[in-house]
């Protein structure tokens, strides 16, 4: 099943167009150099693909169990109460041949929503879903799939209240957007800029009910280009920034309608970023790790009435592919170092939420050669440190 922190490219011209995953790894030059630490046992083997925190002690993250040869990986979720994150029971939906959740948004401790996707185990197609947490338990909520569609995907929600949410993906090689009125789904009409291509957004984020913008990549060329739409409060439209014809955004935050950060990777294969002023959108280059070959950014938070926003993804090195974070301080982006895990293979963070500029979890996956596990760090504000899941 698909998620996000990939680059789509195409490797071969002409009819075909072909896609490859470009899962990085990641994090700073001196965190490559540290004594790794002793790899945090998980309590289940999987992914954390999207995190929220409504308040410090409230956090909701959202993921996929790994397949066993029990049967397919379904849905995974945890929750933090201040001191400690557990795994909380989720559903699948009925008949599914493999389930996951990508995104998460919480208006509340006892208020969440989380997207994603499942394969229906009787046709074989690949069909939205959603779920709802109450503070106690998790129950599904039904999603509309486009009509005819038999590969369609949500990644992002973003809400701005309990009753206006928007959610957002890909059906086929469309875009798709879907909205919560806090008590159904509906799908709205957005922008394909290049329709006999895939079109996809991953990110969503809304700072108020009447502004939104999606984020994703599409194919203006035989290589990707970044997709930026906005939303009106009536409608959804493409929007050009600096890097419309280059590479793919992947995650975007906002602290205010005039202050917004989206970032992602280029078609170079280092991460790139952009910044909303209110009036236009703008480059803003994060940094390079020293010694780095790719990296990328996956999930951005900004806390509402600041300049501060949180990155996270992922960079490779000669030394191995640890996590990446970098941190916006309204001027420059900076590289933060991450911890190194004792027997990590592989480990990429795939979303973050602060509640403050200085408390941010980010969630993600560190793989092993025994397979993979959930990985959750922790920002202080002034060091990352990695968080039993």
């Amino acid at each position: 099943m698909p998620g996000r922190g990939r680059l789509g490219r195409v490797l071969a011209g002409g009819a075909g167009v072909c896609l490859a995953a470009a899962l990085l790894g990641s994090s700073v030059a001196a965190a490559a150099a540290a004594v790794p630490r002793p790899r945090v046992a998980a309590t289940v083997a999987g992914s954390l693909f999207g995190v929220s925190c409504f308040s410090t002690g409230s956090c909701v993250a959202v993921g996929q169990r790994s397949s066993t040869a029990q049967g397919p990986g379904g849905t995974l979720a945890e929750k933090w109460n201040g001191t400690k994150w557990s795994v909380v029971t989720s559903p699948n939906p009925a008949g599914s041949d493999g389930a996951r959740l990508g995104g998460v948004a919480c208006t509340a401790a006892a208020s969440c929503l989380a997207v994603g996707n499942y394969r229906d185990g009787t046709s074989g197609d690949t069909l939205p879903m959603a779920e709802k947490w109450n503070g106690t338990a998790w129950s599904l909520v039904t999603v509309p799939a486009p009509s005819g569609s038999t590969s369609a995907v949500l990644d992002g929600v973003a809400c701005t209240g309990a009753s206006n949410c928007f959610a957002v993906g890909s059906s086929m090689d469309n875009t798709l957007t879907e909205r919560w009125n806090g008590a159904a789904w509906s799908i709205v009409s957005s922008p394909s800029p290049n329709p006999s291509k895939p079109n996809v957004l991953s990110g969503v984020a809304c700072p108020s009910a009447s502004l939104c913008w999606a984020v994703g990549y599409t194919f203006p060329t035989n290589f990707t280009g970044s997709l930026t739409e906005k939303w009106n409060g009536t409608k959804w439209a493409v929007v050009h920034t600096p890097n419309s014809s280059a590479g793919e955004l992947i995650g975007d935050a906002c602290s205010s309608p005039t202050d917004c950060v989206s970032a992602g990777i280029g078609n170079g294969l280092f991460a790139i970023g952009q910044l909303w002023n209110g009036t236009t959108w703008a480059k803003a280059l994060p940094k390079k790790p020293a010694g780095a070959t790719e990296s990328e950014l996956n999930g951005v938070s900004c806390p509402a009435g600041g300049a501060a926003c949180e990155s996270a993804g992922s960079f490779t090195d000669a030394s191995g592919s640890p996590a990446l974070a970098e941190g916006w301080n309204g001027t420059a982006w900076a590289l933060q170092s991450t911890p190194a895990i004792s027997g990590s293979t592989f480990a990429t963070l795939e979303s973050v939420s602060c509640t403050t500029a200085s408390n941010c979890w980010a969630v993600g996956v560190n793989d092993t050669s025994s397979g993979s596990d959930p990985l959750i760090e922790k920002w202080n504000g002034t060091a990352w440190s990695v968080t039993a899941s």
